[in-house]
Order: C-alpha cells, then sequence, then structure tokens
C-alpha cells in the first residue's frame, strides 16, 4: 500500500489484465481471412503484414481470435494489412470501440 501511496502502482495496472494476442495472418481460405476480406476489401484478398510497432494513430483493428486485421489510413487511400506479432490490447494507446474493433489511439504500441 505503501508504494501507491508514492506513486509507485497503477489503477489500470492493479485492475486490468493483459489480453495478448499472438497474431498471424489467417491461412487462405480460413473463414477470418474470408469475413475480413470481404468486409473491409470488397471481398478482394490482402496479404501484407505489419507489426504491432509499424501501427500508427488512428489505425483502426478488427479481431478474430488470432487473426487480426488492420486498415490504415494512407493520405486517400485505405490499406488493409494482417497484424503479424504479439499486441496486448488492453495496452494504453489501444481504444477498444466495439467487441472486436479497437482504434489506435497512439504511436507507441508495442
Amino acid at each position: 500500500m505503501l508504494g501507491l501511496i508514492r506513486g509507485q502502482g497503477s489503477l489500470r495496472r492493479e485492475f486490468v489484465e493483459d489480453r495478448r494476442v499472438d497474431a498471424q495472418a489467417p491461412a487462405d481460405g480460413a473463414v477470418a481471412r474470408r469475413t475480413f476480406e470481404q468486409v473491409l476489401n470488397n471481398g478482394q484478398p490482402f496479404n501484407d503484414t505489419l507489426r504491432p510497432s509499424d501501427l500508427r494513430t488512428g489505425d483502426m483493428l478488427y479481431v478474430e481470435g488470432t487473426a487480426i486485421a488492420v486498415a490504415h489510413r494512407d493520405g486517400v487511400t485505405l490499406r488493409r494489412y494482417w497484424l503479424v506479432g504479439t499486441i496486448d490490447l488492453n495496452q494504453d494507446g489501444l481504444v477498444r470501440e466495439a467487441d472486436n474493433r479497437y482504434r489506435v489511439a497512439r504511436d507507441t504500441i508495442r
């Protein structure tokens, strides 16, 4: 308790558990791949990948198990990627907007 008084604690760290996902691109023909390609890219495939450290403010993450699709705005173009690597969906910098949708609020995602 004394540590909390001295500023060594964090409410977020004390009460929110990690929600780590070892994200990987889903296999060709996988339900998550087909669903995300249909919903996010008019049924067209996308194969490029990003690491969690490549995420930028404004990116949207769509999560289905270990499949995480990223919608990344590049000027007027919307690019889609698969996230590959471990990410904690409860970390500061990610804002949960729906059950399976997160917005990147800052560029310091790990």
